[in-house]
């Protein structure tokens, strides 16, 4: 898998498993100009490569490399409408991801943090650990 196909296979289960939800979301640097959040909770949804490294050595084509990174979830509530609802969406987007293994992506190791004010928004933002490998 390739750091490409890791990111879209973590969208798609975003994409799949948000519906249940009423908040709109973004995807990180899209074209987003039709997007407008008014006054209604929505997320942004980010996917940040870390650290990894080579797992094996052999001829290339063969060689396996572990890659690692976190998806972030940054959960935008209006601000001094109380820390329930940001709570709510963040534990939600936490549970997406944590502890579940898919399409060859593993995910581990969620938290939810508040962050606080950000305009007239109040955000908390889920993030949860992954990891993939990639043969080359």
């Amino acid at each position: 898998m390739t750091p490409d196909e890791a990111r879209k296979t973590l969208c798609l289960r975003w994409v799949a498993n948000w519906v249940a939800t009423s908040a709109n979301f973004v995807f990180e640097n899209e074209d987003n100009k039709n997007f407008d959040a008014g006054t209604s909770p929505w997320a942004r949804v980010s996917v940040r490569h870390t650290v990894g490294g080579q797992e094996t050595l052999g001829p290339a084509g063969s060689r396996i490399f572990e890659r690692r990174g976190i998806l972030l979830v940054q959960l935008f509530t209006p601000k001094d409408s109380g820390m329930q609802a940001g709570a709510v969406l963040a534990n939600s987007a936490r549970a997406i991801f944590e502890g579940v293994s898919f399409s060859g992506v593993d995910c581990y190791n969620g938290q939810v943090r508040e962050v606080g004010p950000d305009g007239k928004w109040f955000q908390h933002v889920a993030e949860v650990d992954f990891r993939y490998y990639e043969t080359k």
